[in-house]
């Protein structure tokens, strides 16, 4: 770590600007590797991608929010609006981020949890993954709209009280199993 650290201010001296693109380079990975890739990510907005894509790829997800709570980046500000699960946040900033397919993918989910039912089927419409995807969606939330009809059913129509309590028990069991599975679409 102590020679990382002299490098970068050997390089800090010289001035990121001065600094051939192959220094460049080698300065902001050092400041990756030294944990302040913020500095990296100012000097050049750009690498956030690299930076976003480390940290998701090691699964470091709480160094990802570490590093938005430093740094107002449309890229990381993306990913853990994703991670947080705001919807509408990943919308918002759809287009200010280069789209992968794994952003699609988590847009995609976006569009499905927020009822955006005609946007997540255009944007489903040239990939048969994300188009499963959509049908998955739809199904499983169908399912769960059923079960419900059925424990009101139940409620309304089995007089034995045990009974109607075990069936209900069941069929909550079974909506609560779908639900985690939509969250997880």
């Amino acid at each position: 770590m102590g020679d990382e650290q002299k490098a970068l201010d050997q390089l800090e001296r010289l001035g990121f600007d001065n600094l051939s693109k192959k220094d460049q380079k080698v300065m902001l990975s050092l400041y990756e590797e030294t944990g302040q890739p913020e500095k990296a990510i100012n000097l050049k907005p750009e690498y956030a991608e690299e930076v976003v894509n480390d940290l998701i790829s090691n699964q470091k997800y709480d160094d990802l929010r570490t590093l938005q709570s430093k740094i107002d980046n449309p890229v990381v500000n993306y990913e853990v609006a994703f991670l947080d699960k705001k919807w509408e946040d990943v919308v918002r900033l759809k287009d200010k981020v280069k789209m992968t397919e794994r952003r699609e993918n988590q847009l995609l989910s976006a569009y499905l949890h927020l009822g955006r039912m005609d946007e997540a089927k255009k944007l489903a419409a040239e990939s048969p993954e994300l188009s499963q995807k959509v049908q998955d969606f739809e199904m499983k939330k169908k399912q769960v709209e059923d079960l419900k009809m059925q424990v009101q059913q139940v409620q309304k129509n089995e007089k034995d009280a045990k009974k109607r309590d075990e069936q209900v028990k069941k069929l909550n069991e079974q909506i609560k199993q779908l639900e985690a599975a939509i969250n997880n679409i």
